[in-house]
């Protein structure tokens, strides 16, 4: 069976795996020296971080591994320096690495703070003036850096993932962003009932726009498009740029004759809008609407959505198709029976 692991997945298995194949000898070398309490405490390490890795490579979630890793990390540093003296001390670095890495940049400044706290007092009083005064500048300075280096690469990150997954023109999620939104509704519905609605539209006669006016304008009226969806859909509610001129819409906790009642003011909505960028002509646009069903696929409903859309446009544009509904849905904004 193919499995794939995403990258961070795979970082998680790396650490966890390394910090336990690091942690062996030192199990077997306590245990010869018979220093009971320290071959407990990396016994126990050992058994967490590969409990953590069996953990991840079955389910590849790693929330819970960064918390466990996390505070392995701080519990082992806290008992050995307890247990051993100051000259364990050392292992205070990578130990702020781990928590940094691990947790968001915040929530590790708080975590770790609280165990350089908890460290100093330990080593306080038996370390000579200026070895403490060392230990005090470096622990800082390397909690510092770790955390600015943590805000960065957060930011850094969230630049990134709104780039992936924003579409630049029209500002809404992009396909990526649908299809990984599809995939939490996928997943959601297997643990609770939630209804969804998928709305696909379809600007009528785009291609005449672009033909008369250009691209460059075309591209202005798909913004503006864009623009009216936003405005018209409730904030529970997310919309997409399918491809060229085809926009997708999720409602989320929605009966299909409700969100029939949706669609119907999205056309409403945009048929009355201003479209200067083409001499305030009329625009209007076509949908189809389904209904998520227990027993299909994610698949399954979009294609009935994208197949009430076609049928929309068949019966003559300006409407929205309920998908296996004998109705249809039809300006000016009245039930009509097909």
């Amino acid at each position: 069976m193919k499995t794939n692991y995403s990258f961070d997945t795979l970082i998680i298995l790396l650490i966890s795996g390394t910090i336990s194949a690091c942690l062996i000898p030192f199990c077997i070398l306590r245990l010869m020296q018979q220093d009971y309490p320290i071959a407990l405490l990396n016994i126990t390490a050992t058994l967490v971080t590969l409990t953590v890795f069996v953990q991840v490579f079955l389910t590849k979630k790693t929330s819970f591994a960064r918390w466990m890793l996390s505070v392995l990390s701080a519990m082992t540093l806290l008992g050995t320096i307890y247990l051993k003296g100051a000259d364990q001390l050392f292992w205070a670095y990578p130990t702020l690495a781990t928590i940094f890495y691990m947790l968001s940049a915040h929530i590790a400044a708080l975590v770790a703070g609280i165990i350089l706290a908890v460290v100093i007092v330990f080593v306080y009083s038996v370390l000579a003036p200026i070895h403490l005064s060392t230990a005090i500048a470096t622990l800082i300075l390397t909690y510092a850096f770790a955390y600015a280096f943590s805000v960065k690469m957060q930011r850094k990150n969230h630049q990134l993932r709104n780039s992936a997954f924003t579409d630049s023109l029209t500002s809404l999620g992009n396909r990526r962003a649908l299809d990984e939104r599809l995939q939490v509704i996928e997943e959601t519905r297997k643990k609770q009932p939630i209804e969804y609605c998928l709305l696909v539209i379809d600007i009528d006669f785009f291609k005449s726009i672009n033909d008369e006016f250009g691209h460059v304008t075309g591209d202005q009226v798909l913004s503006a498009f864009a623009n009216v969806l936003k405005l018209g859909i409730r904030g529970k509610d997310e919309a997409f740029r399918y491809g060229g001129e085809e926009f997708v819409i999720i409602l989320e906790k929605t009966e299909l004759l409700n969100g029939v009642t949706i669609s119907q003011n999205l056309l409403k909505d945009i048929e009355a809008s201003n479209w200067p960028h083409i001499n305030d002509k009329v625009i209007t646009a076509s949908g189809g609407i389904a209904q998520l069903n227990e027993s299909e696929t994610i698949a399954q409903w979009i294609a009935r959505a994208d197949k009430a859309l076609y049928q929309a446009k068949d019966c003559g544009r300006n409407n929205v198709i309920a998908a296996q509904c004998n109705f249809k849905i039809q300006n000016p904004f009245k039930i009509v029976s097909s």
